[in-house]
């Protein structure tokens, strides 16, 4: 078994603590360390810049899904880069 820091990202620490609803157990804000929104923003100045890039080398525009998953992610870097919070797809695109 080997250590992954894949999910351990700001944004998925946000997540976990502000919209994480427990089905059984602790309150994740118990547990959760509250992620900055300066640091949120941070990290998505570094995604943006390198994002088209990163997904154009393991797809392609050709495919339909990638067209639409470009977009709906980039709103949704977008949104967090102007609020400090993150949102659902939905609610990036309107």
């Amino acid at each position: 078994m080997q250590w992954s820091t894949h999910c351990n990202v700001e944004d998925t620490r946000w997540i976990l603590r502000e919209r994480g609803i427990p089905l059984i157990g602790t309150d994740p804000r118990t547990f959760a360390c509250a992620v900055p929104a300066d640091l949120l923003q941070h990290r998505m100045r570094i995604l943006i810049t390198s994002f088209l890039e990163d997904l154009l080398s393991w797809t392609s525009f050709d495919i339909l899904w990638a067209q639409r998953y470009a977009v709906e992610s980039m709103c949704r870097m977008l949104y967090t880069l102007k609020t400090g919070e993150v949102t659902s797809k939905r609610a990036a695109l309107e």
